[in-house]
């Protein structure tokens, strides 16, 4: 008897192809995980609740309590759900109730949820609505015309010029920044111009629509965290996306539409992965990466280790010589083993997004020219993210100190909080 070939074998497919840069996309235990893994390893992660997220929501908020004494204010979003306001910030707002007076207790205001809740901490929220997208960051404010600083100078005269000739200004009350994306040459001014305009149109048509909503009303929501993780990775210089796989037809059919929206020369990447025999989850060891990813120990290839500590006040990491085979001096051996560690621990802090105060605890070492050449090659390896991270050297106790900008919960508190 002849057996029928089996159908939708993708896993022989893909684990053929050369893997550059893939973004996996699944759904694990109620939420959503997206892996970006290159040669087999896992470089980033982010993981996205079934739940509705905060950050960025637009909506109308009610004062619930004016405290003067630590100069911030609280309102209630929701049923349940209450968040935290700066008092200057909120006195600059649109007063929905009394247009034109001061705030008290009870009024409504538009806010933009600017930062998660966590660690029993309220979330916070900004009057300052702001919309972002892929060449421009547009907000109220100030009107005004700005640049990323990382945008060359002959680029911005360009644009300049470009906007000048077209007679693009940012209309009253809009702040308009010009994106590190739009310092590419291949980029179109009307295609910024485009996009500006856009933004700020749309602001200006929420705050219309917000006069005439009850409370609580929710105006803009929240794009899904992966999808901003794809954005943010097809944007930055160190990471390249050669395909983006998921298994999930609601996940695929949500990618679909929003890579037509706003990146569709990514279109082409993206597959629906199908496969009878293995699982996207095994053909990428998904398990298991993403426990490493959790593990407190690191291995190197030579055989050293690193521990990683996070703590509620910092983070610590130590270097462990471990089973590194010592074939020459010490101090030889140390600086090898502390260059190895160093690109091991810029992946490490990428990947599971710690911020804060980092301690590094090298293998100590006497020759200050080693000293200097760690310093410098692990400030060029956190300089590259689109969050870099600051290294302010060794400290009078022989540690590196490290700090890094909180822009979103650690991997940790993604999955497990």
């Amino acid at each position: 008897m002849i057996k029928p070939a089996l159908k939708n074998q993708d896993g022989k497919l893909f684990q053929g192809m050369p893997n550059q840069g893939s973004l996996v996309l699944v759904r694990r235990n109620g939420k959503i995980h997206g892996c970006y893994i290159q040669n087999n390893k896992l470089l980033r992660l982010t993981t996205d609740t079934e739940k509705e997220r905060m950050e960025g929501m637009i909506c109308i908020a009610k004062v619930m309590d004016i405290v003067p004494n630590i100069n911030a204010a609280f309102l209630r979003i929701s049923g349940e759900r209450k968040c935290f306001i700066k008092l200057e910030d909120l006195q600059n707002g649109l007063n929905l109730s009394r247009p034109g007076k001061k705030f008290t207790q009870g009024d409504n205001v538009l806010v933009q949820i600017s930062k998660e809740p966590s660690k029993g901490k309220e979330a916070s929220a900004t009057c300052n609505l702001k919309l972002e997208g892929r060449f421009c960051v547009v907000s109220l404010g100030k009107s005004e015309l700005l640049f990323s600083h990382k945008i060359s100078s002959e680029r911005r005269r360009t644009l300049e010029e470009q906007f000048k000739q077209k007679k693009f200004v940012p209309i009253d009350g809009i702040q308009v920044i010009i994106r590190t994306e739009a310092g590419d040459d291949a980029v179109m001014c009307d295609e910024i111009i485009q996009e500006a305009t856009g933004f700020a149109t749309q602001l200006n048509h929420l705050i219309e629509k917000a006069e005439h909503r009850s409370d609580y009303s929710v105006l803009s929501g929240v794009t899904p965290k992966y999808q901003e993780f794809i954005l943010s990775l097809n944007h930055a210089d160190e990471t390249f996306i050669e395909k983006i796989l998921t298994d999930d037809p609601v996940i695929y059919q949500e990618t679909k539409e929003f890579l037509t929206k706003k990146q569709p020369e990514l279109l082409s990447k993206l597959h629906f992965y199908e496969d009878c025999l293995v699982s996207l989850n095994v053909l990428y060891g998904l398990e298991g990466k993403i426990s490493e990813a959790l593990s407190d120990k690191v291995w190197l290839k030579s055989g050293a280790f690193l521990y990683i500590e996070p703590t509620q006040a910092l983070t610590v990491i130590d270097v462990n010589s471990g089973k590194y085979d010592q074939k020459s001096d010490k101090e030889s051996t140390y600086f090898k083993v502390n260059m190895e560690a160093a690109e091991e621990i810029a992946t490490q802090i990428f990947l599971r997004n710690l911020t804060g105060i980092i301690l590094v605890d090298f293998i100590n070492m006497k020759n200050s020219a080693h000293k200097e050449e760690l310093l410098k090659k692990l400030s060029e390896l956190l300089e590259k993210d689109s969050n870099p991270a600051r290294v302010w050297g060794f400290t009078r106790l022989g540690l590196v100190e490290i700090t890094r900008k909180k822009t979103d919960k650690t991997i940790y508190e993604q999955i497990f909080v």
